[in-house]
């Protein structure tokens, strides 16, 4: 299931729940080195790929482009 989703979180009476913010991050092989590699992607981006999908990506700073 990739279907994001928030953890339940179990807070003694004198605790809070600070904000929350979410990334979105892929790992896959890249095919020319066979090197394991991870990027960011927007959910947008990230909500349309499937399990074992190949992708051409463009990566700065850790930070994913899918290029059509």
């Amino acid at each position: 299931d990739c279907e994001p989703y928030w953890g339940k979180v179990n807070l003694n009476s004198d605790e809070r729940e600070s904000s929350r913010s979410d990334t979105y991050k892929v790992k896959g092989i890249d095919l020319k080195t066979d090197e394991e590699i991870s990027f960011y992607l927007s959910f947008e981006d990230w909500s349309t790929l499937r399990v074992g999908q190949n992708l051409y990506v463009k990566i700065s700073f850790n930070q994913g482009e899918i290029l059509e």
